[in-house]
C-alpha cells in the first residue's frame, strides 16, 4: 500500500519542483519579488514532499533508503534542494533557484523512470558503516551540485 503512496508523492515532487522551475524563471525575467517569493515557497512545498516520499520509502525497506539507484537518486534530488532551500533562507540567492529547480525537477524525473522494486541488500553491505558512508555521499553529491 505504501508503494502506491510513494509513487504519488513522487509525481507532486515532480509536479512542485515543474512549478517551482516556472516561478523561478518568471522570477530571473521578470525580477519581480512576488513570483520569486511563490517559486521559494514551492520550493520548500517540494522539499516537503520529497522528504516525506524519503520516508515511505524508508518504511517500505526497513532500513535507510541507499540500496539501489532509485533510492540514491532520490536522496541525492533531495539533498540538493534542501541545500537550496537552507541556502536561500540564509544567504538570498532567490536567483540561484533558476539553475537548481531545473537540475532537482529533472533528477526527480528521471528517478521516477527507475525500477523502484525492493532487494535485500548483500551481505557485504549490511554494516550500520554503509549508513554514515552513503549520507556523507548523498550530503556532498547535494552541496556539489550547489
Amino acid at each position: 500500500m505504501l508503494f502506491i503512496y510513494e509513487g504519488y508523492a513522487l509525481t507532486a515532487v515532480i509536479v512542485i519542483y515543474f512549478l517551482a522551475m516556472a516561478a523561478h524563471l518568471g522570477y530571473a525575467i521578470s525580477k519581480n519579488k512576488r513570483v520569486g517569493d511563490v517559486g521559494y515557497g514551492l520550493a520548500v512545498l517540494g522539499v516537503l514532499v520529497h522528504l516525506a516520499t524519503l520516508v515511505i520509502r524508508t518504511i517500505q525497506v526497513g532500513r535507510a533508503p541507499y540500496g539501489n539507484f532509485y533510492e540514491s537518486a532520490l536522496a541525492i534530488s533531495f539533498s540538493l534542494m534542501i541545500f537550496y532551500v537552507i541556502g536561500d533562507r540564509f544567504f538570498k540567492v532567490r536567483l540561484l533557484g533558476v539553475l537548481i529547480t531545473p537540475i532537482a525537477f529533472l533528477a526527480a524525473l528521471g528517478t521516477a523512470s527507475l525500477d523502484r522494486d525492493i532487494y535485500p541488500l548483500m551481505p557485504a553491505l549490511r554494516s550500520y558503516w554503509l549508513t554514515y558512508h552513503v549520507l556523507c555521499g548523498v550530503i556532498a553529491y547535494g552541496a556539489f551540485a550547489l
